[in-house]
């Protein structure tokens, strides 16, 4: 099981040309962002068995200012960033069972065993982490906007 984590950093020294009130609800605009990313995450990722989605954890608080979201099922890289050809590596492979005598999967809605299956092109990315990362960037004034009130600024 993979624990890879997705972080976003803010350069601390930056702060310090911020009124002080403003930091003071910096980190609550984190935290807000930090759960809209997890919920956009959660809605973009590809949920034919569903597994992907209920991988991923609630963020979690990082360091100083920050929140990590982990996604726990182990193949989310290869989704998001292709495999095979389409992938980083750009190279056929070929697949073997694993547990059985055979691979089983369905091509054009019939169920086909194959023993092995030599030159598979891979994935095609799926970058649903990139796309829900960018859906809670659309909401960083609004979070931010939120801090500010809770704290009565």
């Amino acid at each position: 099981m993979s624990n890879n984590p997705l972080w976003v950093e803010f350069d601390l020294d930056e702060l310090d040309s911020m009124p002080d009130r403003a930091v003071r609800a910096l980190p609550r605009a984190i935290e807000l962002v930090a759960i809209a990313a997890y919920g956009y995450i959660i809605e973009e990722a590809p949920s034919k068995t569903g597994h992907m989605r209920g991988s991923v954890q609630f963020p979690q608080k990082f360091k100083t200012l920050g929140f990590k979201i982990a996604i726990k099922a182990a193949y989310w890289i290869y989704v998001q960033f292709g495999s095979g050809l389409h992938g980083p590596h750009n190279k056929a492979y070929s697949i073997f069972p694993k547990r059985k005598k055979a691979l089983k999967f369905v091509v054009s809605g019939k169920t086909v065993f194959a023993k092995y299956v030599t030159n598979h092109p891979g994935q095609k990315p799926n970058p649903f982490v990139d796309r829900g990362l960018d859906r809670a960037t659309d909401d960083v004034s609004g979070a931010v906007a939120q801090a500010l009130r809770e704290a009565s600024l």
